[in-house]
């Protein structure tokens, strides 16, 4: 932890120095202009780098941020030095060129960092044993990219009209050729970190798929951002465009940041969902008025009259078609986000959702929370799932409510929370008041057969799969069981992970869920995945860092595929683990138990 904080504080020395150069030494040239907005915007790569490196310090991602935020700082403060001591005060000091060749070069391994994020983002481990290519062509890149540069001679085209002090004149066409090389090299490296991140996303399930999508609702902010910036500086705003690109790039570092602390992780469906319909909208009214002022425009002239004309025409078009339009979008963004609703779910009309986050769906749309009017209504909706059906005593639900309050008072709330409840799942009242849940005077249930319960299908589904794995149909079994591990989106009510009534529900869900997981890891064995093998292995081990099979499996899997290193620091892992509740560890496992 130190260490991380540490880091944050040369790079807030190095922010102060760069912004403070940079105004005393006012930036003329260009390639030299890094203003105070730079120092803040990259101050927030350390801040959220250290945040996270001080937490999982074993997970190189905070590492990268800070190794980003701290080249970036460092950068904006050698442009400081070099305006002030070559443009504002020549010869008041020496080191200008000097520092202007760093800051050549310093960018390159900036810009490596901020891909190996893609590639390790969010556990901090490459996907699979054929990304090490990746890895390893994006080092060849950074190294024949960083020395050529270093070496190059003319002048340095990201330090203005400065000449390379330490050009190597006498190789310049290898010097050449490895810079191109590596020019080439970094932007394959790039386009593999995106695509490695959609296969990813695309395997993943739970909150490893929400954590990308942190990530990725960050970068399509940051490309729109961009996209605008370009547009703006090429009509002569520049000025603007400031203020619009290079702050966004702070959602990168808040996104990893928000997704690997795993901090309101379920937020982000709510982000998207209203990201596409404020996106889209945008787009439209935009579309509109390109098509018809300036399309239009150009056919007919562009008096100021028919200008004025088809401003009216075109905000015609907007007012008529924007509430269809909205309808669309929401759909589109409804569907995107919290995917088409089950059969079960068609039917019904209404869903509850609790793997991960409490979610109650009416026709497909998210109910709002203040759509609940109280909090113990929805308490009491949750207690109702995690009885399963099973009728619960009206006392027991008075008492887990409003414990050590006066009978005759909390009967009286109860049954206004009943009510809202049933008026919540059925607000037209489409149905019988015991359509859903199910009263007496003396307990309450729901009525599981007409409320579909995503734990319910997730429990249903995992022992189909799993009964299917035990009768040896494997390959009905590898598609049923990978989608019941896409279905856990988390455990059953994170929200109430110390209420006594959701522990039981909760541990059978897990339970299931490791279950699926080992049967997908000795499927994957089975057909030579050993990198999927090996994911669903670590992936119980999050889950149950003392689960002895898992940790051998584990070991033997990796010794077996030559990752001999990676083998023996988890068997050290498992021993540790083994001394902590005081069992004996088993011995090293070898391929010849395989």
């Amino acid at each position: 932890m130190w260490l991380a904080w540490s880091l944050v504080g040369l790079s807030v020395a190095l922010a102060v120095a760069g912004a403070v150069l940079n105004i005393v030494g006012h930036p003329t040239r260009p390639g030299l202009d890094y203003g105070v907005g730079f120092s803040v915007t990259f101050f927030g790569f350390s801040v959220v780098g250290a945040i996270v490196a001080s937490r999982l310090p074993r997970n190189p991602v905070g590492w990268l941020l800070l190794a980003q935020g701290l080249c970036w700082e460092l950068s904006g403060a050698l442009a400081g030095y070099a305006n002030y001591v070559l443009f504002a005060r020549p010869g008041f000091l020496a080191g200008g060129a000097v520092a202007a060749w760093a800051l050549n070069w310093l960018y390159l391994p900036a810009i490596a960092a901020a891909i190996l994020v893609f590639l390790l983002f969010p556990d901090g481990r490459l996907p699979s044993r054929p990304w090490r290519l990746v890895a390893g062509l994006l080092a060849a890149g950074l190294v024949l990219s960083l020395g050529a540069t270093m070496i190059a001679a003319g002048r340095m085209s990201n330090a203005g009209p400065i000449s390379n002090p330490f050009a190597l004149h006498s190789r310049q066409g290898l010097i050449h050729a490895a810079l191109t090389a590596g020019t080439l090299i970094f932007p394959l490296a790039g386009a593999a970190s995106v695509l490695c991140l959609v296969l990813r996303f695309r395997r993943a399930g739970g909150a490893e798929r929400r954590q990308l999508k942190w990530l990725a609702v960050a970068t399509c902010l940051v490309f729109l951002a961009f996209t605008a910036y370009n547009i703006l500086g090429a009509i002569g705003l520049s000025g603007l465009a400031e203020n619009i690109g290079p702050p966004s790039l702070l959602a990168i570092p808040i996104a990893v940041g928000a997704a690997i602390l795993r901090y309101h992780l379920y937020g982000i469906d709510v982000v998207i969902s209203k990201t596409v319909i404020f996106g889209g909208l945008a787009g439209f009214i935009t579309a509109v008025y390109l098509a018809v002022v300036a399309g239009a425009g150009a056919a007919v002239g562009r008096g100021a009259g028919s200008n004025l004309a088809l401003a009216v025409v075109a905000t015609a078009v907007v007012a008529l078609a924007f509430q269809p339009v909205r309808d669309r979008l929401h759909r589109v963004a409804r569907r995107f986000v919290f995917g088409s609703p089950t059969p079960a779910e068609q039917r019904a009309g209404v869903a509850i959702r609790t793997l991960g986050a409490f979610r109650v769906f009416r026709d497909g749309d998210l109910v709002p929370l203040p759509a609940w009017q109280s909090k113990k209504a929805r308490t009491l909706l949750k207690i109702l799932v995690a009885r399963r059906g099973r009728p619960a005593a009206r006392d027991y639900l008075m008492e887990a409510l409003w414990p050590e309050e006066s009978p005759g008072v909390v009967t009286r709330r109860l049954s206004v929370a009943l009510s809202t409840v049933r008026a919540v799942l059925d607000p037209d009242k489409r149905h019988p008041p015991d359509h859903f849940v199910i009263g007496d005077k003396d307990a309450i249930r729901l009525d599981l057969a007409n409320l579909p319960v995503d734990v319910e299908a997730f429990l249903a589904a995992a022992a189909d799969g799993l009964a299917r794995f035990g009768a040896g149909r494997t390959g009905d079994a590898e598609v049923q069981l990978a989608a019941t591990e896409r279905a856990y989106e988390g455990d059953f009510l994170e929200e109430d992970r110390y209420e006594d009534w959701a522990t039981p529900l909760r541990e059978e869900a897990r339970a299931a869920y490791i279950s699926v997981l080992r049967a997908l890891a000795a499927l994957a064995e089975a057909s030579r995945r050993p990198d999927d093998a090996v994911r669903r292995y670590l992936r119980i081990l999050e889950m149950d860092p003392w689960d002895e099979s898992a940790h051998l499996a584990l070991v033997e899997t990796m010794e077996r595929v030559g990752r001999h290193g990676e083998a023996r620091r988890r068997y050290l892992a498992y021993a540790s683990r083994m001394k902590e509740i005081g069992a004996p560890a088993a011995p090293f496992p070898t391929t010849g138990h395989a």
